[in-house]
């Protein structure tokens, strides 16, 4: 089943309306407010893309620094 989590930080948050009954989004954990939420496997999904994208620039980064010959 899909847990909707802040799109900031992964936390929860509240669902919250402005004086012009605007509706916006407000996260429990870092009080950053956000457009929409996520769905919990979206949002692990997103962050291992991330890691794994850092860790390939650590990788060429490294790569580039070993001299040739």
């Amino acid at each position: 089943m899909a847990y909707q989590v802040s799109s900031c930080c992964g936390k929860d948050f509240q669902d919250l309306e402005d004086e012009d009954r605007f509706q916006f989004y407000k996260c429990d954990y870092c009080c950053e407010e956000f457009d929409e939420p996520m769905n919990d496997y979206d949002y692990n999904d997103l962050k291992k893309d991330e890691r794994d994208e850092m860790e390939e620039d650590e990788y060429r980064g490294k790569m580039a620094r070993i001299p040739f010959g």
